[in-house]
């Protein structure tokens, strides 16, 4: 399951730690006893919802006066911001490239990957010396 957006993927296969176990098993208990119209429903629901941001001003209006009677967000951004906001969401790497190249000079670029290279050598050197495994 791989979601878009700058969203975290999990493969088929891989594991992952679930600091909260109890949280599953309530999900999997609410979700057993929850009518199935109703749980195909709310996926039809926030698969309609994911795509309203691609639509006409109709439907992103009545999913603004959603919004405001449950957020109180009276007002939207301008169309462009919007834009801006998915497109960024997509291809946030590249995005943050473009960005990069026509902004940082080659001094910049330099400093900042000299000052990375420093924290990650820092981190590893506390998490080393600490004596704990934290990963």
């Amino acid at each position: 399951m791989c979601g878009g957006g700058g969203r975290t993927c999990v493969r088929y296969r891989q594991r992952v730690i679930v600091n909260m176990p109890g949280y599953l098993s309530g999900l999997a208990a609410a979700l057993a006893s929850t009518d199935r119209r109703v749980l195909a429903n709310y996926m039809v629901w926030r698969a309609v919802a994911s795509c309203v941001p691609f639509t006409d001003r109709r439907l992103r209006d009545l999913q603004q006066t959603l919004h405001a009677e449950l957020y109180g967000q009276p007002t939207r951004q301008p169309r462009w911001a919007e834009c801006v906001d998915v497109v960024s969401a997509g291809l946030y790497l590249a995005v943050g490239r473009l960005y990069v190249t026509r902004y940082f000079d080659g001094r910049t670029k330099n400093a900042t990957a000299d000052m990375v290279k420093k924290i990650r050598r820092e981190m590893h050197d506390a998490l080393t010396d600490s004596g704990t495994a934290f990963f």
